[in-house]
């Protein structure tokens, strides 16, 4: 393979093309059928992690994330949405196999003008990875813009045939999460059920959506 070229989408051997799916079936055990896969020339499974950490963090969603892709064959290959900087990506042992790495750097939330430009900028540069699978990983429940109607990633992705799961890595309390800590009770309870509707978008959008601690 070609050297990996930090910051920036490149292709490196034969990967799948993606198209939306119709009715039916099931794939992958129990994924339902939302894309067809259309293999090129050799069966290499593409997928995309999503996290607001570094892979070389060491934390509970790093961790995760980290043996994964461990774990998976090494016909798995990769595609990582990240903070990590160039250097410490070309130590990492699974540097080899990440065929992409998609720097994020958003520290903006929605409606935040900042966080719509960095989304279209990230979120472009993933779906031209073409990932078979991309799989967020979120501190709490609400993350990725899930806490503001209409601007969640997933349901962007959804719109380009791009199958998403979603993991919450910290569950609290309803109230928890989708503004600032130390807004006042009454104002948290005012601006929830617009929360919950963007949550509910991000819920539809996604394959399967489970909680781990």
């Amino acid at each position: 393979f070609p050297s990996h070229d930090i910051g920036q989408v490149h292709e490196r051997g034969a990967t799948p093309d993606v198209e939306a799916g119709q009715n039916g079936g099931r794939v992958f055990g129990d994924l339902p059928a939302k894309a067809v896969f259309t293999w090129r020339s050799r069966f290499r499974m593409r997928l995309a992690f999503v996290l607001e950490s570094t892979l070389w963090y060491g934390g509970g969603v790093s961790m995760v994330v980290r043996t994964l892709m461990e774990g998976l064959p090494s016909s798995y290959r990769f595609v990582l949405v990240s903070r990590d900087q160039q250097g410490e990506l070309v130590r990492d042992p699974l540097f080899g196999r990440i065929d992409a790495h998609i720097p994020w750097r958003g520290e903006k939330g929605p409606p935040h003008p900042e966080f719509y430009r960095t989304r279209c900028e990230v979120l472009g540069r993933l779906i031209a990875a073409r990932p078979d699978l991309v799989h967020f990983h979120s501190g709490g429940v609400y993350s990725w813009g899930n806490r503001w109607p209409g601007a969640s990633w997933p349901a962007a992705l959804k719109k380009q045939g791009i199958c998403s799961v979603w993991t919450n890595h910290l569950v609290v309390d309803p109230l928890h999460g989708f503004c600032g800590e130390k807004k006042p009770r009454f104002f948290k309870e005012l601006i929830w059920p617009l929360a919950r509707w963007a949550k509910r978008q991000q819920i539809r959008a996604v394959v399967k959506e489970m909680c781990v601690s």
